[in-house]
């Protein structure tokens, strides 16, 4: 029973992980994008498209993952994507590029690299664990995996988020950070 919990919360952080992931990029694809089309200049202006298609990639894969009888396809797809995300470090890496990779949506922070290739070994590895885990063992009322996939979910963006959220307090009439008027 102890090794079923376990592997219903991995499945849980996975899902929630790649959740916030997917719907952070669907809602700002463009740092993705740029990423994609320095990494691939040869998909040009589709690299839109490649980036949107990576957020449904990501979202799909949590939904699979949060469904129980699905979890087997959601493993799948995770090492799948983490196989990629550590081949597009890899690539950035070796030839040097800039660009930030997008990740949860943010403009700034570390270019596409070696971040990336160990969160992808990562994806790949506790996905590949959750084949052993066998198709899900929630034992709990039916709605539970995807009620703790929100929860991580939203736990995570309101952990990647903390600075934005501090700043939105005082206009929400929270107490927030004060933010210069200059």
């Amino acid at each position: 029973m102890a090794v079923a919990a376990f592997f219903d919360a991995l499945a849980v952080l996975l899902a929630g992980t790649l959740l916030c992931a997917g719907m952070t990029k669907l809602a700002v694809p463009s740092h993705l994008s740029r990423a994609i089309g320095e990494l691939v200049p040869a998909v040009g202006s589709r690299a839109m498209v490649l980036a949107r298609l990576v957020a449904v990639a990501e979202i799909s894969t949590a939904l699979a993952l949060s469904v129980p009888m699905a979890r087997g396809a959601g493993a799948a797809a995770g090492v799948v994507l983490g196989a990629t995300f550590a081949g597009a470090g890899i690539l950035a890496s070796s030839r040097g590029l800039g660009t930030p990779c997008g990740c949860f949506g943010r403009a700034g922070g570390r270019s596409l690299g070696a971040r990336n290739v160990v969160f992808g070994f990562i994806l790949a590895g506790l996905s590949a664990l959750l084949f052993r885990g066998g198709s899900g063992g929630w034992a709990a009322p039916e709605g539970l995996p995807m009620l703790g996939t929100a929860a991580a979910a939203a736990v995570l963006a309101g952990w990647l988020y903390r600075d934005m959220i501090r700043d939105l307090a005082p206009s929400l009439g929270l107490r927030g950070r004060k933010v210069s008027q200059n």
